[in-house]
């Protein structure tokens, strides 16, 4: 599973895959309610994106235009696209299961329109879009995130291993030591630092760096 968290050194989030055998689940109880919470707090940023998004929160909004130089019909059809969204999120909210709340939901419901829409339009949208999100994602606060350290302590105390994915996101995380079993240097998101990944992966083993050696990962993203 990947785990968003919050990397006090860094004042910023970062993720972890954690690793485990199935028959291990049951000792994972704190994790598991750890987890929960998180995905709550994580479910608030996509009703934040809509809010900024449909207009609600106009500064915002109109800031990200002004700084786009987006038009007035792509800023027209992202408001009345996300008050769509946010409608029938609050109409199914019963029904939903709570890992269907992400960000991401906002661009499937705008590609969902090219057929009725057509491409140029939606993908002027779906740019704007990213950019509200953007703005949102980097004003979003941090403090309801456990901690980098809370996580990783939790997980292995059920012997679940731990994986640093996207460092090349989080790149700082490299210098920590936290006690992790390796990191992931490519996924089909992330290939730009592959080389320099597994080089300084391999100079850290070298030196003795950690206790033990790290090991290098390859992600699919279906995690």
């Amino acid at each position: 599973m990947e785990v968003d968290c919050y990397s006090s050194g860094f004042n910023q989030k970062v993720q972890l895959l954690i690793h485990f055998r199935a028959e291990r689940v049951e000792r994972a109880g704190v994790l598991k309610s750890m987890l929960a919470h998180t995905a709550r707090y994580r479910a608030t940023q996509l009703f934040e994106f809509l809010d900024v998004l449909a207009g609600r929160d106009e500064e915002r909004l109109s800031r990200v235009a002004t700084e786009t130089g987006a038009a007035e019909e792509t800023i027209r059809f992202a408001r009345v696209h996300a008050l769509k969204l946010s409608a029938l999120l609050e109409r199914h909210a019963g029904a939903l299961p709570l890992e269907t709340l992400k960000n991401k939901l906002v661009r499937g419901f705008l590609d969902a329109q090219r057929p009725r829409f057509g491409d140029r339009l939606v993908t002027r949208v779906q740019s704007f879009a990213q950019a509200v999100k953007l703005r949102v994602k980097a004003q979003f606060p941090m403090q309801y995130f456990y901690r980098a350290t809370e996580v990783i302590e939790e997980a292995r105390g059920f012997g679940a291993g731990v994986v640093i994915p996207h460092p090349e996101q989080f790149w700082p995380i490299l210098l920590a030591d936290y006690d992790v079993d390796g990191y992931e240097v490519w996924n089909p998101q992330s290939q730009r630092y592959t080389e320099f990944l597994i080089d300084t992966l391999a100079r850290k083993n070298r030196k003795g760096w950690t206790d033990r050696r790290q090991l290098v990962f390859m992600g699919d993203d279906t995690h």
